[in-house]
């Protein structure tokens, strides 16, 4: 499951959780790290598919655009 739809899973059950129980909602620590994780990562993808093309390599902007494929829907 990508990192995206962990993250979204994760908040619809804790915002389900909240709604139900009547809670105040409170900061995730899991859900702030996985905000984290996918926006490191997408931000670490474009430097790459930026350095690909200024050095003219395929290659690497290939592997940018599987890696930002792989985090945005899970499936290469």
């Amino acid at each position: 499951m990508s990192n995206h739809l962990t993250l979204a899973a994760f908040g619809a059950v804790d915002s389900v959780s909240c709604l139900t129980g009547g809670g105040a909602a409170q900061p995730s620590t899991p859900g702030i790290l996985f905000a984290a994780l996918s926006l490191a990562i997408t931000v670490l993808s474009l430097a790459q598919r930026g350095a690909g093309r200024e050095l003219r390599s395929k290659t690497a902007v290939a592997d940018s655009a599987t890696l930002l494929q792989l985090c945005s829907s899970g499936k290469a």
